[in-house]
């Protein structure tokens, strides 16, 4: 799988002019199409999970002040899911709690407020839906796929609040 530049966004949606929102990064790197995080080559999650961390960090396409601590808040949630797996609770319980990081993450985006947030919520929204609706064969390791994506994400914010503007 190649991962593409896509469509940008007008200006009167949530992501800063000239850059896309974080939903299309998500789409372009798992089209409806082909809806499997099992199958998804690393390369594309982590330079999808690079842009979306650089454009949550405000590193490109204006500034933001969302925290990391924001971010890393939604991060527990899936740190939670994955300390369900290492307990060998049932794959469909792991995945009932996947689909209630949803409102979670809803519920965080109202709080924060942010245009950003939100577009950020609407992508692992969309992304966790893709996990959901992969085969009970595959599930394990598109969840894994998931968990690792996040993962980069904050990892990637991190990196480019520390260095921004130097």
């Amino acid at each position: 799988m190649t991962y593409q530049s896509g469509p940008k966004r007008g200006p009167s949606q949530s992501a800063p002019a000239g850059a896309r929102s974080l939903r299309d990064i998500v789409e372009e790197m798992l089209p409806a199409t082909q809806p499997s995080w099992s199958t998804l080559d690393k390369r594309c999650l982590v330079a999808a999970a690079q842009q979306i961390g650089r454009q949550l960090a405000g590193f490109t396409g204006g500034t933001t002040d969302i925290g990391t601590s924001q971010v890393r808040n939604i991060y527990q949630e899936f740190v939670r899911i994955r300390m369900l797996r290492e307990r060998d609770c049932a794959d469909r319980e792991t995945l009932d709690s996947l689909e209630l990081v949803k409102p979670r993450i809803a519920y965080a985006a109202g709080r924060v407020g942010k245009p950003q947030f939100k577009d950020f919520s609407e992508a692992l929204t969309l992304a966790i839906d893709r996990v959901l609706a992969e085969s009970p064969e595959t599930s394990s390791k598109a969840l894994d796929s998931l968990l690792e994506f996040v993962e980069a994400v904050v990892q990637y914010m991190t990196y480019y609040k520390k260095f921004q503007g130097r």
